[in-house]
């Protein structure tokens, strides 16, 4: 059996596209059970949202792994094929509510599992009872009449909901971390307790915000107007906000390093800035680019970056303390969009529907040829790529080959 996490993550994403990026969308608008299917995909959930006025008022939509709290399940697993992983037959947190109204805990989900087992024996099955630590994964949903609300990813069972906000002023994007959820509200940003959603303060920022915040290390960064950044403590409020001004606006929200508190952005003067937010917030160092970088700029452990440019020049970079260029290649064609990261390779879509994979330490071209017509990049794993073609069917390709 697949990983269950990435598995229900990825349908969540396949049935969400749509949500997020589309015209308001009915039951009958999203992919099918057959389609699913047919992709190697099964629908895990789907729940109705509490937005205003449909996908329309959705404003920022993520799913965020809180490796700090994780979460246990116990389960009955069978015996695992060579080089296949385990089936699972049946599964339980540990920290499901029971009867009292408190978590069962470990003691009691595996009684549960054992009770699984004695009900499964006429099925002659060599079964075990078997537990293990996963990230907590929520899925965070923000509408434009400042309803934010979190729900469990693997189930979509609401965890918490809350209002925040002036409706009839913007929201922005929200920067997420195990503590809190900030976003923007036209010139203020609202801090919400991550673990329980209720708000906790609001300041005005001194400029006003361009995308949202984003949360890293010791501060919630906002993009502003001004040609710079602005930076709020999110922990110890006794500490200054602080304001760092560079060339250029910033043309997508900041990207955060997933293994520091290290983030990177691209302006629209032609340079990348990596900045560092723990501790004494400062730029470690600018990279002229070939080309304006207008797309997200992607991340990976180790204080790795990648991102295209508009003159067809893609780029890996590390973020030390003078910044190390791993690589750059030109591929002819601009690039607009937001690389994708799977399997020790970069995915890349061109501005003419090509889309190319790409070797994550080196940067050579791992296809003979790039895929044709795909518009944008949905999701992965386990060696399948998923995409939406501008034909706007969806489309499952396999990452070694590129082959549909």
């Amino acid at each position: 059996m697949k990983s269950y996490l990435t598995f229900s993550l990825l349908v969540l994403l396949a049935i969400g596209t749509q949500v997020v990026h589309g015209p308001r969308v009915e039951a009958a608008d999203l992919m099918s059970p057959q389609t699913a299917e047919r992709m190697g995909l099964e629908v895990a959930w789907l729940r109705q949202l509490h937005v205003p006025a449909g996908a329309d008022s959705i404003v920022d939509q993520q799913i965020i792994a809180h490796e700090e709290d994780p979460r246990e399940f116990v389960e009955v697993v069978g015996a695992a094929p060579e080089g296949e992983e385990a089936p699972v037959y049946f599964r339980i947190p540990t920290d499901q509510i029971g009867p009292n109204g408190l978590p069962i805990g470990k003691e009691e989900a595996e009684r549960l599992a054992r009770r699984e087992i004695r009900r499964m024996a006429r099925k002659k099955l060599e079964l075990s009872v078997s537990s293990r630590t996963v990230p907590r994964i929520n899925l965070y949903t923000a509408a434009n009449n400042g309803t934010i609300e979190c729900r469990d990813a693997n189930s979509g069972k609401p965890i918490w909901m809350t209002q925040v906000g002036n409706p009839t002023l913007n929201f922005g994007k929200m920067g997420i971390d195990d503590k809190f959820v900030t976003l923007t509200n036209g010139g203020n940003l609202v801090k919400i307790d991550a673990t329980n959603g209720e708000p906790i303060n609001t300041v005005r920022t001194t400029s006003t915000p361009m995308y949202g915040a984003i949360n890293a290390g010791d501060f919630a960064l906002v993009p502003t107007i001004r040609n710079g950044v602005e930076g709020y403590p999110l922990n110890d409020t006794t500490i200054d906000p602080f304001m760092e001004i560079v060339a250029g606006l910033a043309l997508e929200p900041p990207t955060k390093s997933p293994t520091s508190s290290k983030i990177a952005w691209a302006t629209d003067s032609g340079f990348v800035y990596v900045m560092e937010l723990s501790g004494a917030p400062s730029v470690l160092f600018r990279l002229n680019t070939d080309g304006i970088v207008s797309g997200r700029i992607a991340s990976a452990e180790g204080d790795r970056f990648f991102f295209g440019s508009e003159e067809g020049q893609v780029y890996g970079l590390k973020a030390t303390r003078t910044g190390r260029v791993l690589w750059s290649h030109p591929f002819g064609e601009p690039f607009y969009k937001a690389p994708y990261l799977l399997g020790a390779k970069v995915f890349l879509p061109s501005a003419y529907g090509n889309l190319y994979a790409i070797d994550e330490q080196t940067g050579d071209p791992v296809w003979d040829a790039p895929a044709p017509n795909v518009d944008e990049i949905i999701g992965g794993f386990d060696g399948v790529l998923y995409v939406r073609l501008h034909s706007r069917n969806i489309a499952a390709i396999d990452a070694t080959t590129g082959t549909v």
